[in-house]
């Protein structure tokens, strides 16, 4: 629908556009990273939090292989906290999907997960708090082939890979492997390594050891296929105004 709409705008008057086209963001867990438990806890709020309809959730888990299945016990438990429960009721996390077709296309994306011989770590069927609701508890893929489309495609669902990586190098070319760019994390308590990732990732946004932090003084937009134009902070301004350059000779006043 962005393609669209950017079409449109050359086809009409060259308006100018701003568009949020989601995203495929990566997790990136280093072997020098401490409290692997709050990186899980923090991982599992942001992908399976409103049934993991967020444009900028980080739906690819890119981990040193030496902690990728302590990891993964943790997530399993966390990943607990977000089965679906009762949509109208305030103390639940997670309730129904936005519609039946939406549901479809995530039960689809698993389908195809399943065929590339992913390996399942948690998922739940059958899951139906309240009559009329569509819902899906979260899942967890590993052993995800990297190029494959549940690792290359937007589900805007409940749905995580995990892949594995023997270096830090590995886990910046995969994070980079993406037609998107709008958001990305690397957990790791050494600053260099900290810093020296944030710099080479191809994205709009780096969180260092959090995710999903935001404010209104601070831009939020990505790169690539991601989008165009920033929204919040100052430079949302931009995407509302234009600039002009004025000329004066003093020498003729």
């Amino acid at each position: 629908v962005g393609k669209q709409i950017l079409q449109y705008s050359g086809q009409s008057n060259m308006k100018k556009v701003g568009l949020e086209c989601g995203g495929k963001s990566p997790f990136i867990v280093s072997k020098n990273c401490k409290d692997i438990k709050k990186a899980s806890e923090v991982l599992a709020k942001n992908i399976f939090y409103n049934q993991g309809q967020i444009c900028s959730a980080p739906s690819r888990l890119i981990i040193d292989k030496s902690i990728k299945d302590e990891f993964l016990k943790l997530l399993v438990i966390e990943s607990e906290k977000y089965i679906p429960q009762n949509p109208l009721s305030l103390e639940s996390e997670v309730g129904a999907v936005v519609s039946k077709t939406q549901k479809k296309r995530i039960e689809d994306y698993i389908d195809l997960g399943i065929q590339s011989k992913a390996r399942i770590v948690a998922s739940k069927s059958d899951i139906s708090p309240v009559a009329g609701g569509e819902y899906i508890a979260p899942v967890i893929f590993d052993d995800v082939d990297p190029n494959s489309k549940i690792a290359q495609e937007e589900i805007f669902g409940p749905v995580l890979v995990v892949i594995g990586v023997d270096n830090i190098k590995e886990a910046i070319s995969i994070a980079n492997n993406s037609k998107y760019g709008l958001a990305a994390s690397i957990w790791t308590n050494d600053l260099d390594e900290a810093y020296q990732v944030s710099k080479a990732l191809e994205t709009g946004i780096v969180h260092i050891n959090s995710y999903g932090d935001d404010d209104n003084m601070a831009p939020f937009g990505g790169v690539k296929e991601s989008g165009l134009g920033k929204d919040k902070s100052i430079y949302a301004f931009d995407e509302y105004s234009e600039l002009k350059t004025i000329w004066v000779n003093l020498k003729s006043l």
